[in-house]
């Protein structure tokens, strides 16, 4: 898998994460926004690192 697909995967994921998120926000499931929060955290620092190479 090249650099760019990497990237390409690791934005779509980002992508859906944070529209679980919103919703998760919007119906007050305080856990899964958090465990979310955290995922896209990750998800943001693999990015950074992948882009850095």
């Amino acid at each position: 898998m090249t650099d760019v697909e990497v990237l390409s995967q690791l934005i779509d994921s980002m992508g859906d994460a944070v529209d679980k998120l919103e919703e998760a926000k919007s119906k007050g499931r305080i856990s899964e926004f958090n465990r979310l929060k955290e995922f896209i955290l990750k998800i943001q620092k693999k990015i950074d690192d992948e882009v850095s190479k």
